[in-house]
């Protein structure tokens, strides 16, 4: 038996992942097993009968396996749960290991893949996010300046796979000042990052979506209206409240609009709610070139 053709290391599983393989000889069953070997999960058990040559397209049980939302840990680091390494079997016989992503990721490029400023602001309850890439490891170290000076290293065996840093933001009335997050991986160069603390003109809300590179992105709007709120009916019960907000973001840099205009095109985008992150649907969405500002409509749900 051997394996005729196999889709490319770090590939999309929004694609398809062809297998092909010759087993020389027509048997009355072959038995394929899809397997994450890191996760060491079986993801998929499959029978074939009365061949001789076949393929395989494994990209649906991938797209199954896969949960898209951030993760909403307390903080640390984390593998992506959208990409997988794979190997498989066929009859006894393993495929080379191969690695699969939500996006097409270049193996080459390793660092921070989520844009953003070397210096930026963050506010109560909102979440510092980021996704990296190594195919060793992750080392984050955050440096907490308050009344007193606290660290906090993490670190994490990357194996080719992305991973999420999470780190939400509580001033815990100790005088916060920033924080800094020190990110290292593989032998790149360390980079650090700076949040300075400030408080928010209330209602304002951080939106978190991800990029077409498989990158999670967040920006928080400082104008938030609601325009409507309705009643969730059940019968005649009333179950909960739907409300229709409309977010517009601070008049932006041509090169920080690029960046958060990714909103508009995300599959899925999320509001940041004490720390975690709640799907809202998208109602509409309107970028102004000349006022250099986003505005995008969504609705959210309380049951």
């Amino acid at each position: 038996m051997k394996f005729l053709l196999q889709p490319e290391n770090g590939s999309s599983w929004r694609e398809p992942l062809v297998y092909s393989f010759d087993l020389e000889e027509a048997t009355d069953e072959v038995q394929i097993e899809i397997r994450d070997i890191v996760k060491g999960i079986d993801i998929a058990r499959l029978n074939l009968y009365g061949v001789s040559k076949a393929e395989v397209d494994i990209a649906p049980y991938l797209k199954e396996k896969s949960d898209v939302s951030p993760r909403n840990e307390a903080m640390g680091l984390y593998l992506s749960n959208t990409s997988f390494s794979v190997v498989v079997i066929v009859n006894g016989v393993a495929s080379e290991v191969r690695t699969f992503h939500r996006e097409r990721i270049d193996t080459s490029v390793k660092g921070v893949l989520t844009k953003q400023e070397p210096n930026s602001k963050i506010g109560e309850g909102e979440t510092i996010r980021m996704t990296i890439y190594a195919q060793r490891s992750v080392t984050a170290v955050v440096r907490r300046q308050a009344s007193k000076q606290y660290i906090s290293p993490f670190s994490i065996s990357a194996v080719g796979i992305p991973v999420e840093f999470i780190y939400p933001v509580f001033s815990e009335d100790d005088g916060l000042v920033s924080i800094d997050v020190d990110i290292s991986c593989d032998t790149e160069p360390r980079k650090t990052y700076t949040y300075k603390y400030v408080p928010r003109e209330a209602p304002s809300q951080q939106v978190v979506w991800y990029d077409k590179k498989g990158a999670v992105q967040s920006y928080v709007f400082p104008q938030v209206k609601r325009r409507v709120c309705e009643a969730i009916l059940s019968g005649d019960m009333v179950i909960g409240k739907e409300h229709t907000w409309v977010l517009t973001s601070a008049y932006e840099s041509p090169e920080e609009l690029e960046r958060i205009r990714g909103v508009v095109f995300a599959d899925r985008v999320y509001f940041n709610v004490g720390g975690r992150c709640v799907e809202v649907e998208m109602l509409t969405r309107t970028i102004s070139e000349e006022s250099r500002n986003l505005q995008i409509v969504v609705k959210t749900k309380d049951v």
